[in-house]
């Protein structure tokens, strides 16, 4: 990261998608955001230019690369002042071959993860991610929620609330490269909450090495900016506090790893780790390792996943935190690019592909869940095994290519489910089978709204002005040009979340503008069309909803088209 003294230059990627494309070749939309004079563009680390543009000097517009040849996998951004590079930014793009100095991007040390020598690790777990194993050869387990006396597990907020999914619980990635480290997985995986997150291991009594391991995925992403008391809080084991105003950004700065030892005792059979205040910010955890010099002590179970008593004739792992980037079969290295929100976070099945016309099996459900099922779009004849699911609109895309169509079922709790093969479809990919439990949060008339003034949004583009009509101010578009205006909202709690924006169209025709919706580390959680009516001369509203569950976090919600005019927004609201 660059700094600069006196100034706060920034340079972010508007899109951090890190399976944009699936291939290498002619690319166009590459949008930048930077205050910087200049922004020079990379298709690797410092390397193979793409060009150089110079800053329009219209505040809110961006840069953007169009028709340039994209090789490799990063795209690497630096901002200039006055003629030197004072901020840059980079995103890794999954699919694409590696770039030629992609190296450079990888720690020469691993010193971190190395177990110290002579003790007894019982524990090692990846917050908020899958099995994970290291460059050392040890597994770190999937971050799993407690709902069993006497197994491990992590709980948080949602355990206020009657079968409220654990995963809609403050879990993240990011898919920037980790400083300090070769096992980026680990570092890219992160919980965080507040006093509610805690993690609950059995031991018995004695002394225990507790190694805790942290990453700052998102304050000071793009250089420039001095973070320093932005995320600050305390850690406690057991209830006493043995860290105080931890703050990791100034410890090791953006997306480097963090590792912190105590040496503590065990009282009444357990170790709880907590974050029982915080300062700024949230808490947030990226690994968890716990260790005693007993070579006899033996780890507790995890508590059971949603999908239990797992029965297939062939071989499967069953894993959790779906997301993008997860390998999708155990015999290939293909994993999903395109994922729809109502999956995200589910447990899992994974099969290998090879097996597609042989594989049969049943499990149980632990909980009343939702069962989804990706099945490929070229199968035409649906086995009989699928009579009770019915088809939605939402759809999973591979590495391959491949498109899933998605089939949904209520099942209830304890109920089996079984599965079978697709033989009428011997060119079809394998399917995957999530299953995400039912939620019962009930909805509340008093549900506070979030309100947002449109002049204080951002907004890019030509022709874009402020005025006032009808005791409201409000901001139009005047020209048909490539615009966009963004709100950025941080809800709480997870949950659906409805949207509001308060508009008049001037003109004779609906205005039809793309809605995204944007976390912070650049994944689009919506990405469609939405259409603003004829209202002449008339405030009106228009509802529409974030699509689907969204964690507690930080969201840019965009509308964008080249053809705005007349469109007024006064106001947005999110509840």
């Amino acid at each position: 990261m660059f700094l600069k003294k006196k100034a706060r230059w920034y340079i972010s990627f508007l899109i951090r998608g890190t399976n944009r494309w699936l291939t290498s070749g002619v690319k166009n939309g590459i949008d930048v955001y930077s205050n910087c004079d200049e922004v020079e563009l990379f298709n690797d680390v410092n390397h193979e230019s793409l060009g150089r543009l110079k800053n329009s000097e219209i505040i809110g517009t961006h840069f953007q690369w169009n028709n340039v040849d994209i090789k490799y996998n990063v795209l690497y951004a630096i901002g200039y002042v006055n003629g030197k590079a004072v901020a840059k930014d980079y995103i890794i793009l999954n699919n694409l071959p590696e770039a030629p100095h992609f190296n450079t991007l990888v720690s020469n040390t691993n010193e971190i993860l190395k177990p110290q020598e002579g003790y007894n690790y019982i524990y090692r777990v990846n917050s908020g991610g899958a099995d994970y194993k290291d460059t050392f050869g040890n597994t770190w387990l999937v971050d799993v929620h407690k709902t069993k006396d006497n197994t491990w597990g992590s709980k948080s907020w949602t355990d206020d609330f009657e079968d409220l999914p654990a995963f809609y619980a403050s879990q993240r990635n990011t898919f920037d490269a980790i400083q300090g480290t070769k096992d980026w997985k680990l570092f890219q995986d992160f919980r965080y909450g507040a006093d509610k997150l805690e993690y609950q291991f059995p031991v018995p009594d004695g002394n225990y090495l507790v190694e805790l391991y942290f990453n700052e995925p998102w304050y000071g992403t793009g250089g420039g900016m001095n973070c320093k008391d932005w995320r600050v809080f305390d850690i406690a084991i057991n209830n006493d506090v043995i860290e105080k105003n931890l703050d990791i950004w100034n410890a090791v700065g953006t997306n480097a790893a963090l590792k912190k030892t105590y040496k503590v005792s065990a009282k009444n059979g357990s170790l709880n780790i907590s974050f029982p205040r915080t300062e700024s910010g949230q808490a947030i955890i990226s690994g968890i390792a716990i260790a005693t010099l007993d070579k006899n002590v033996k780890p507790a179970d995890a508590s059971p996943k949603n999908i239990i008593n797992v029965s297939a004739n062939v071989d499967y792992k069953l894993t959790s935190w779906l997301n993008i980037s997860d390998k999708q079969y155990q015999d290939s290295k293909v994993n999903f690019t395109k994922l729809p929100p109502l999956v995200y976070g589910a447990d899992y099945l994974r099969f290998p592909n090879s097996v597609k016309n042989e594989v049969s099996g049943s499990f149980i459900l632990k909980e009343h869940s939702n069962i989804y099922i990706a099945i490929d779009a070229k199968l035409n004849e649906m086995p009989k095994w699928l009579n009770d699911f019915k088809i939605t609109t939402d759809t999973i895309q591979n590495s391959k290519g491949t498109l899933f169509v998605v089939y949904q079922k209520d099942a209830k709790k304890e109920e089996k489910i079984t599965f079978e093969s697709l033989k009428s479809c011997p060119d079809c990919d394998m399917y995957t089978i999530a299953v995400v439990p039912k939620y019962n949060m009930e909805e509340q008339d008093d549900r506070a709204i979030l309100k947002l003034e449109a002049e204080n949004a951002t907004t890019t583009g030509l022709g874009i002005k402020k005025a006032f009509f009808k005791k409201s101010d409000y901001i139009e578009f005047t020209q048909n040009t490539k615009n966009s205006l963004t709100f950025v909202v941080n809800p709480g709690v997870a949950n659906i979340y409805l949207m509001r924006y308060r508009f008049m169209n001037m003109n004779d025709f609906p205005v039809k503008v793309r809605l995204k919706i944007e976390d912070a580390n650049g994944i689009l959680l919506r990405n469609d069309d939405i259409e603003f009516p004829i209202q002449n001369k008339k405030w009106k509203v228009l509802n529409t909803t974030s699509g689907g569950f969204i964690n507690a976090g930080i969201y840019k919600i965009t509308i964008e088209s080249d053809q705005m005019k007349g469109l007024r927004i006064e106001s947005f609201e999110f509840q």
